[in-house]
Parts: structure tokens; sequence; C-alpha cells
């Protein structure tokens, strides 16, 4: 049993140079998306709903940033584990495939709600949006939830042994969904299939039920129980996808 604890402690030690670094890098890039979205888009964007763009894309920034980083940091940490050999379960005897597991998305959760927010107060200062306190905690609670989703599904996408797969999962497949979530025109906008489909998606909860909550507009709290259920459903999948990697 201490052992096993000792060996768990090891998978959640955080490597604060590379966390610091990550954060420096989440800044610059965070700059870079909101100055390309609300200074060349909001030239030709219409005033949508009535608000300024600075505000409807405050919540479609935050959550495109985190949650890409979210893929891309869970992928690339996966890949690494096994490409190490660490993934060899016989380094963790007797521990179960779950708290394995659950080691990863702990860790990975704690390291992506550092960068949620300073996503979120850099996008504040650099738009001069400042929604009150309450709000502002409200959309953390929210968006955290998406954040565990985009963690597991950077995991699964970590097991692929090719990383031109990761690419076309992450870039070719979610990146374009991402931009399709309500970030530059809202989802009601769609019409049939497609609309279900993208308001269906946890990147369209986040970013317009993020909107909702920071403009001041009614929220559907289902949302979060929708949220939930995503996350434990992607738990027992990835659990599975996971023990089978190990046993291979």
């Amino acid at each position: 049993m201490i052992f096993k604890k000792i060996m768990l402690k090891n998978e959640l030690r955080l490597d604060f140079h590379k966390i610091l670094l990550g954060l420096f890098f989440n800044i610059i890039g965070t700059c870079l998306v909101y100055f390309a979205l609300v200074t060349g888009l909001g030239k030709i964007l219409p005033r949508i709903d009535y608000l300024e763009v600075d505000k409807f894309i405050s919540s479609a920034i935050i959550g495109f940033t985190s949650g890409l980083m979210a893929l891309g940091l869970a992928s690339s940490y996966v890949t690494h584990y096994f490409q190490d050999s660490r993934g060899d379960h016989g380094r963790l005897p007797g521990m179960p495939i779950s708290q394995i597991y659950s080691s990863f998305l702990i860790r990975l959760w704690l390291i992506l709600i550092l960068h949620l927010l300073v996503t979120t107060l850099t996008v504040l200062i650099l738009s001069g949006f400042f929604p009150g306190l309450g709000r502002l905690l409200l959309f953390w609670i929210l968006a955290i939830l998406p954040l565990g989703i985009f963690i597991q599904l950077g995991m699964l996408i970590g097991l692929a042994e090719d990383r031109r797969n990761q690419f076309y999962w992450i870039f070719l497949i979610l990146v374009p969904l991402f931009l399709m979530s309500g970030m530059i025109i809202p989802t009601h906008f769609h019409t049939g299939f497609i609309s279900k489909l993208l308001m269906a998606l946890p990147s369209t909860v986040l970013i317009e039920g993020g909107r909702s909550i920071l403009t001041r507009q009614p929220f559907e709290f289902l949302n979060i129980l929708y949220l939930i259920v995503l996350n434990i459903l992607l738990f027992i999948g990835g659990i599975f996808f996971f023990k089978r990697k190990l046993q291979n």
C-alpha cells in the first residue's frame, strides 16, 4: 500500500518549470487569438445579438484556447508516457487501471485549470470587459467540466501509436468543430441536423453557455448535468481503452 501511494504521488508530481513555460506561451497565444478574432474579424462581423464583438467573442477565445491546450497537452503526455516505456503495467504492481488513469486525469486537470484562469484574465485585460466576480466564478465552474472532457479526449487520442493520427483528430476534426461551436456565428443560425449536432458538442456548451453567463443572459443549468454525464461516460471508456493499451 505504501509503495502504491509513492508511485501514485510520482505520477501526480508537477514540473513547475514546464508549467511556467506553458503559461508564458498560453498568454502569447491568447493575445494572438484575441487580436486575430476581435481586431480582424471585428471589422467585418455584424454586432450579433446587439453585443459588442469583444464581449461576444470572449468566451469563444477562452474556450478555444483552453480546449486546444487540453487536447494537445493530454495527448502529448500520454504519448510520451508509453514511448518512454513507462506504460508497463508491471511498473505499478497491483494498482488498478482506474487509479492510473485517474492520476493522469487529476494531474492534467490541475494544470489546465491554471491555464484556464490565466487565459480568462488575459482576455479580460485585453478586452477591458469585466462581467463581475460572481459571473466569473460561475463561468469557471462551467468551464472546468468541458476541460475534463477535452483532457480525456486528448488522452484517448494520445493512445494512438502514429502521431499522424493525433494530428488528424485534433487539427482536422476537433479544431474545425470547435470553430463551428458558436465561436463566430451562434449555432442557432444553422438549421437541420448540423444545428442539432453542433448544439450537442461540449465546446458549444462551453462557448455559448459561457457567453450567456458572462453577458448576464439566461443560462440552462441542465447543461452542467449534461457535461457531468459526458465526463463519466468518457471516464468509463477511457479506462477500457487504457487497459487495452497497457495489456498490449
